[in-house]
């Protein structure tokens, strides 16, 4: 016994190629929807980033006013420091 091909039409090929493009398009809409999540996902890492980022600057403007205010400290000791040594040096008459 032969087995007898079936002719292929060109309906039975449009309805295959329609059947495809259904697939296509649903396959594009599920992969853009994945990008959307995935963009929104990234929208809200960099929110996060920049509020860290905020709080490093404030952080580092207050370690600045530190430096500066400890620096100014050091200066002040350091000329009462060298005052002291010319009134030492001026006593001792030492050039």
């Amino acid at each position: 016994m032969k087995a007898t091909a079936k002719k292929i039409t060109i309906n039975d090929l449009n309805q295959k190629i329609d059947g495809v493009s259904k697939n296509i398009e649903n396959l594009a809409i599920s992969i853009a929807k994945g990008f959307n999540e995935v963009d929104k996902g990234f929208n809200e890492v960099n929110k996060r980033f920049n509020e860290v980022d905020k709080r490093f600057d404030e952080v580092n403007e207050r370690l600045d006013r530190i430096e500066n205010s400890l620096l100014t400290a050091h200066d002040r000791r350091i000329e009462r420091l060298e005052d002291n040594m010319r009134i030492v040096k001026t006593s001792l008459k030492i050039k």
